[in-house]
């Protein structure tokens, strides 16, 4: 994005081999979202803060022209650096492409008996692009814009989420002395065997959940309003959207770190679930578990968002019908998962949470004096 050769952007770029993209390689979904992240928040706690030894904290949000489906912060001195991957935002616009081209999706979503009707499958995601033939544009204009609507959200989520990890201090205590560690994912790891493992699971987790907070935040439905007005969506349809595209984020990880395992029927077998399944009914869980945040909410907004959530369950579920690599989703609402998800924090999240938390907080930013 025009950032000049002492930018820590670029900085890190070179340091992990992805180009700082061009300013005109950025998808117009993508950089409103970036332009909202840059100019909405300018007298922000975010822009106040100051890191656990009382340094002013500088940001930098930048798109690499990189395949890698990938997002991350990082920091250099006193900068945190939010990095989005092209091929992350080609892969979500492809998901979201398919599903509003596929006319059994979102079936009240302008006409989709434009849409074609033979079978579109992910492939796309695990062939990583090369020789993949990626979904079109849907054929009806509304259900195309809706897309694009979906697209953002998921970008506006991923970016919050990669935020929180700087503001939990997520950052500086898993990037001590290092640099390419924290970029790293749990989530490929099915054995959570060591402290270490555990800790960045349940960062990851508390990440998840502090993003689909920002989502349902004063902010996020001014900005997406003001966005895309020729939506004219009400506040439950925009809540119906914003749970779908956080959803669908955290399945593409799960397809990509397991796309193997999602084939063979032992993964069922809950001690062999994917950590990154585990994300997605943790995820799924939050809006009805966390009380204190629904409770802040404005009686209307409360209503609005258990209908939203409503009507994207129903839509999950209509996904794992018509997508076999996605068939999780349409059982992330269903009671058989409620109690070994329970066990897995009970056993695995449990014992380790308290010291988390009192370990993580020393490398936590502070507000101004």
């Amino acid at each position: 994005m025009d950032q000049a050769d002492d930018d820590p952007a670029r900085w890190f770029g070179r340091l992990l081999g992805l180009p700082a993209g061009a300013r005109n390689d950025v998808p117009p979904e993508v950089q409103r979202v970036l332009n909202a992240l840059r100019n909405l928040y300018p007298q922000s706690l975010f822009d106040q803060l100051r890191d656990c030894k009382g340094r002013k904290i500088r940001r930098e949000f930048a798109l690499y022209s990189a395949t890698d489906i990938n997002a991350f912060v990082a920091r250099h001195k006193d900068t945190y650096v939010l990095g989005l991957c092209a091929g992350l935002c080609r892969a979500l616009r492809s998901i979201a492409y398919a599903l509003l081209s596929h006319p059994n999706m979102f079936r009240d979503v302008g006409d989709p008996s434009k849409e074609q009707h033979e079978d579109i499958g992910l492939q796309f995601l695990f062939a990583r692009w090369p020789a993949a033939e990626l979904p079109v544009r849907p054929r009806c204009s509304s259900r195309a814009l809706y897309a694009e609507a979906m697209i953002s959200a998921m970008i506006y989520y991923v970016m919050h989420h990669e935020f929180l990890h700087m503001y939990y201090g997520h950052v500086d205590f898993f990037g001590r002395g290092r640099v390419l560690p924290i970029i790293l994912e749990s989530a490929g790891k099915n054995n959570l065997t060591s402290k270490s493992d555990v800790y960045r699971h349940i960062s990851e987790i508390e990440a998840d959940g502090g993003a689909w907070r920002s989502l349902f935040e004063r902010h996020a439905l001014p900005f997406f309003r003001a966005a895309y007005p020729q939506l004219a969506l009400g506040i439950a349809d925009w809540s119906r959207l914003f749970f779908n595209a956080m959803f669908l984020v955290t399945a593409v990880w799960v397809l990509l770190d397991h796309g193997p395992e999602l084939a063979a029927e032992a993964w069922r077998d809950w001690s062999t679930y994917p950590a990154g399944v585990i994300r997605a009914r943790a995820l799924y869980r939050s809006p009805s578990v966390d009380a204190t945040f629904v409770a802040s909410l404005p009686q209307e907004v409360r209503t609005n968002l258990a209908e939203g959530f409503s009507r994207c369950s129903n839509d999950l579920k209509d996904v794992a019908a018509a997508f076999g690599e996605l068939e999780f989703l349409g059982r992330l609402g269903s009671k058989s998962w409620d109690e070994p998800v329970g066990q897995y924090f009970d056993n695995v999240i449990g014992p380790h949470l308290a010291h988390f938390h009192e370990t993580v907080d020393a490398f936590r930013p502070r507000p101004p004096a």
